[in-house]
Formats: C-alpha cells, structure tokens, sequence
C-alpha cells in the first residue's frame, strides 16, 4: 500500500515518472479524439472518411520512422508550399509538417526534453508571439489569421531538443543535402528546356526570352534562397566528414548550388553567396583553407563583372524602369504612409497585403495601383519590421540579434577552447546562415519562414552536443587522474 507522503511526492513534485505520465496521458487523448473525428467522418461522409483512414495509416508508419525521417520530408515541402495531397484539401507541406511534429512528441515518450535555455531563444520566443498576436489583433476583418510562425518556432525547440548526438546530426545534414539537390533538378531541366515546368505552383508567368528558373518554388528568388541556404552545411560536411565520397559530394553540390543560383538570373543572390562564403572561409579551422581562398578569389575575379553588369541592368532597362525595383518603390510609398499613421505597434504581422489597398498613392505609384484583390506583400524585411510590427517590434528584433550575436559568439570561444573542430566548423556554418538572413532581408521578407526557425534550431542543437561533448571530456580526464 502507497503512504500518503509517497502519494504526495508523486502529485505534487515533478518527476521522470510524472511527467512521462502527463505526455502518455496527452497522447492518449489525442489519439482518442482522432479515432472519435475518423468515426464521424466514416458514418457522415464515407469517401473522405476512407480517405483520412488511409492519410492515417501513412501517418502511423511516419510515427513509427520517427524525426529523423521526417524532419526531411518536411524540409522537403519547403522547396514547393503550394503543392496539394491528391484526394485531401491541404498541403503535403502541412502534413510533413504534422508528422514530424507527432513523431517527435512520441520520441518524448523515451527520451528527456533537453534544450538550452538562453536569452536568444527567449528573446525570439517573446517576438514571435508579438508577431502573431498583434496580426491576428489587428487584421482585417474577415481575413484569415496567421498562427504559422508559433509552428515555426516550435521547430526551432523540436529540433534544438532532439538531435543531440553528432552522428544523427551528421545524417541529417546529408539527407538535406541529397534531397536539396534531388529536388532542384528540375531548375537545370527548365533552364534547357526553355520553359517552367511547374507553372500551377508559381506566382509568375515565365517566358522563354527572359528565363529565371525556380523548379517548384513560386518564384526564382525564393528558389536561390532555398539553395543558397544549404551551402554552409555543404562546406561543413565537404571539412569534416571522413568518408572521401562524401567530402567529393559536397564539394560538388557546392559548385552546383552556385551554378544554380546564377541561373536563378536575381541580383542579390551571387552578393550574398560571396559574403557568406568570405566570412564562413575567415572562420573555419581546414587544413586546405588557403587553397579555398584562392579559389574564391579566382571565382570571384570570373563573375564580378557578370554580377555588376546585371546590377547596372537594373536601372537601364525598360526606359530606366526596372519592374522588380518599381514595385518595391511602390510599396515603399504606401509603408510610408502605414508607418505616418501606426508608428508603435505597425498595422500588424502578415497584414500588408491586405492593406495595402487603404494606404496607396494615388498618381505617384506605378504597379500597384489597380485591382484591390490582389495581394502584394512587403518584400523588403526590415522595412517589414517597422511597418506591420512598428517600433516595438523593431526593438524586439533588435534584442533577438543581439541576443544571438552574444549567444554566438560565446558558443564559437568554447569550441575553440574544446579544441574539436566539428563545433568550431558547425557553428561557423551556422553563423553564415545568419549573414544570408540579414543581407537577404534588405530586398526579401526572409526572418517569418520555416529555415530560419531551423537555423535557430541547429544552432541550439549544436551548443547541447558541444557541451555534452565538454562534460565527457571533463568526465575522461578526472577518472584519468
């Protein structure tokens, strides 16, 4: 018989047991009230009933596979958010993202929620939350609120808690980097071809006189984006992998990733591609860094004059307009008014393409200007700051960077110090995903999109394996002595 002290100690404190017991108990109930929707939908609606049972069935083998496989799915889907699951109302991309969401909450079952709580991770708990609440607050009425960005960071603690070990975070990287380059095959194809192939999921008709390929991505730029965005973890693996094959891999999805993102024909990618690759090269500890360096400087010797004829294109063309830096004028002429008339708390997160219509000026904009319905987003990142998250959000971004900056930084003098140069190298890498955010920002709306939740997600991961990987250390040397 259990005394009523044990009981206590069992109700009142948190323990391995209890708290094992809350998530069953969570789960459980989940699953219950699943089996209670598949009932109703079998008896009321038997077609789709059947077809939910099987998108069940699927996603009973994805639980079982656990993160490790589904985390690349739902990488997967970012390439190409429009494309739907035949038979079901709703994205493959929300589905992947479901199933490794689930997967991970059955992995708490059996192992501890470990994540390092930091000022950084605080600070962008804290601005997402005012993102989201002052969209869904001051939105228009009867348009749909945006909850993604709770998903969004909700990845970053997903992904920080369970890639612990760096041999998963190794295999990880490698099935991002093969499923990165599987799934822009079809950018060269479209580039021989002459045409897009994929034309349902793009925001933009392409011609084949003026070519820009996105492969399923809805337009050129977020295409280069995606690619651009797995080139650190391509050069870390290229360092510090052993196998020889896939060093030789790596260094050849580098040098294709680059090839693509030229093709992509957007300004702004070969500039931050060069930034990124200076600053990572400054920071990585390889024994054949002066041979990349050389490399680079030959590269860039070969393109530079490409990049700068492309960058005076833009203000010779069409009469001196050039349409991507004419819409961005635009909309910059109806920010400022929104920022005039809500300097504080801005006109609310995701909220300018449905405002846009109530701030523009009338006989100075040239794009803009007609058809209410269409819904034309900010584009410009800081700019978006300041005007759907005013200047409360401005400082809360503020905080964020420099929270992360700090955290950064101290995490890459403990690697250092460690003397393991996978940390040294892994959180270099991380920090070039970090310069690709705040340069792409100043022309894209690139810091409210899953990748760099997951950015945010890596960098944790890493600093809970480097410090697991300090405390063995200590641990081997004081049995040594």
């Amino acid at each position: 018989m259990i005394s009523p002290d044990r009981l206590l100690h069992h109700v009142c404190c948190d323990t391995n047991e209890r708290r094992q017991f809350g998530v069953s108990a969570a789960l459980a109930f989940v699953l219950l009230g699943i089996a209670f929707y598949f009932y109703v939908s079998l008896k009321f609606v038997p077609d789709m009933g059947i077809r939910l049972l099987q998108a069940a069935g699927a996603m009973g083998v994805l639980l079982l596979l656990g993160p490790r496989f589904t985390l690349p799915m739902y990488f997967a889907t970012m390439f190409g958010t429009a494309i739907g699951v035949p038979g079901l109302p709703v994205s493959l991309n929300k589905v992947c993202a479901a199933a490794f969401f689930l997967s991970w909450g059955v992995t708490l079952l059996r192992r501890r929620f470990t994540i390092p709580l930091t000022p950084a991770l605080g600070f962008l708990t804290v601005f997402t939350i005012y993102a989201v609440a002052m969209g869904v607050a001051l939105r228009v009425p009867g348009t749909a609120p945006s909850y993604q960005q709770v998903v969004y960071l909700l990845l970053a603690v997903a992904v920080a808690s369970h890639f612990r070990v760096r041999a998963e975070f190794e295999s990880l990287l490698k099935s991002l980097l093969v499923l990165t380059c599987l799934i822009s095959v079809v950018g060269p194809i479209e580039y021989i071809l002459r045409r897009d192939l994929f034309s349902q999921f793009s925001d933009n008709t392409l011609y084949a006189h003026n070519l820009r390929i996105n492969g399923i991505s809805k337009n050129a730029i977020q295409f280069a984006f995606n690619l651009t965005w797995m080139l650190p973890w391509a050069l870390l693996l290229a360092i510090e992998t052993p196998s020889k094959w896939v060093r030789r891999f790596s260094f050849g999805a580098i040098l294709y990733i680059a090839v693509l993102c030229f093709l992509t024909r957007n300004r702004q990618s070969p500039i931050i591609i060069a930034a990124m690759l200076v600053w990572g090269v400054a920071l990585i500890r390889y024994r054949y860094r002066g041979r990349l360096l050389v490399l680079m400087t030959v590269a860039g010797i070969v393109f530079a004059p490409l990049v700068a004829y492309k960058i005076a294109e833009r203000f010779t063309a069409d009469r001196g307009r050039d349409m991507s830096l004419t819409i961005r004028r635009d909309k910059f002429l109806a920010a400022r008014q929104m920022i005039t008339e809500n300097p504080w708390f801005g006109i609310g997160f995701n909220n300018f393409k449905d405002k846009w219509w109530d701030y523009k000026v009338r006989g100075e904009t040239y794009v803009i200007h007609t058809e209410k319905g269409n819904q034309h987003y900010i584009d410009l990142g800081y700019l978006q700051l300041l005007v759907e998250m005013g200047i409360v959000g401005v400082v809360l971004y503020v905080c964020v960077f420099v929270a992360t900056l700090v955290f950064w930084w101290r995490a890459f003098r403990a690697a250092r110090r460690l003397g393991d140069s996978f940390y040294v190298n892994a959180l270099a890498a991380a920090s070039m995903g970090f310069v690709q955010i705040a340069l792409s920002m100043m022309l894209q709306d690139t810091f409210f999109i899953p990748r760099t939740y997951l950015l945010y997600g890596f960098l944790l991961a890493l600093v809970t394996m480097m410090r697991a990987a300090a405390e063995n250390e200590t641990i081997d040397v004081e049995s040594q002595a």
